[in-house]
């Protein structure tokens, strides 16, 4: 009887650890088929199809790995739409540009071909407005190069060293706003004590300070002072420049081409840089990270 019992237990026992081994792997599949079909619905491109996460073991890990995919590629995908739809603006916006000095450009120019003007007066007057429209379309093109340049694939690498905020903002308000002051603008430095460096590349650093020279002779208006404040907090050297926006009769509205370059420089070289109109005043901000006392340039 005791016999008949032990392997009667012994049966059962084994019997029990088969049945839930099987239920074990069966849930373990029935996840993996899970997975697998929402890999296929990945797949076929429905990228906000969720990832189902359950568990704490290889396969919770395989899952969170899946998810941590797709909001990466939902990342990129996002992120060149966003190019694309900035590129699309971009020459919507430069056609426009273009076409308006083009089409008085070939008003001027047939003109002079059918010789419709009654002195050589008028006829220099209608060769300068030539000349006018066609270096404006210059500076239009070469907006429209520096902006490929900068955010094209042919960008040049960035040649980086390290330089003292000090120098930097002499620089700034001696040198590089020298055509404001030649204009009869004012500079008001406001510069605080500096004490760290920067790294920077300097060529790149020199198409920022004219892109801001070029924005200010457009819309700065040279009857208040251009603004430069300086100062280091929590590890960045900060740059405020501050000025009036000039009231111009034909308003031409801009494609900030100039402050975008900018903008990718400055975030080249790890920092930020960001502007805004509050009221009549126009704000550019510039954020540089400070070079540790301790490391090597």
């Amino acid at each position: 009887y005791y016999y008949g019992v032990d392997a009667a237990s012994i049966v059962i026992g084994i019997s029990c650890f088969v049945v839930l081994l099987l239920l074990l792997i069966h849930r373990k599949i029935r996840y993996i088929n899970r997975l697998e079909n929402e890999l296929k619905i990945l797949g076929s491109g429905n990228m906000d199809y969720p990832i189902t996460i359950q568990g704490n073991d290889e396969l919770t890990s395989l899952a969170l790995g899946i998810e941590a995919m797709k909001n990466e590629i939902q990342e990129r995908q996002r992120l060149k739409a966003e190019a694309e739809k900035a590129n699309t603006e971009l020459v919507t916006a430069m056609s426009h540009d273009l076409r308006t000095p083009l089409t008085s450009l070939i008003g001027y120019l047939e003109l002079l071909n059918l010789h419709r003007y009654d002195d050589e007066s008028q006829l220099e007057n209608y060769l300068k407005h030539c000349r006018e429209k066609a270096f404006q379309m210059k500076k239009m093109s070469d907006r429209l190069f520096e902006y490929f340049l900068v955010y094209g694939k042919e960008e040049q690498p960035y040649q980086f060293r390290s330089v003292a905020c000090i120098n930097l903002l002499e620089d700034l308000c001696n040198s590089q706003f020298f055509e404001w002051q030649e204009a009869g603008g004012c500079l008001d430095c406001q510069v605080e004590e500096l004490k760290g460096s920067v790294k920077i590349d300097t060529e790149y650093m020199q198409r920022v300070t004219d892109n801001l020279m070029s924005n200010l002779k457009k819309y700065g208006d040279i009857n208040y002072p251009l603004t430069i404040q300086a100062f280091e907090r929590q590890d960045m050297l900060h740059i405020l420049l501050t000025n009036r926006v000039r009231e111009q009769k034909n308003v031409v509205e801009s494609t900030e081409i100039g402050l975008k370059t900018c903008k990718k420089i400055v975030g080249n070289c790890g920092g930020q840089f960001d502007w805004k109109q509050e009221g009549e005043e126009f704000i550019v901000s510039m954020e540089l990270p400070l070079q540790p006392e301790s490391g090597e340039n």
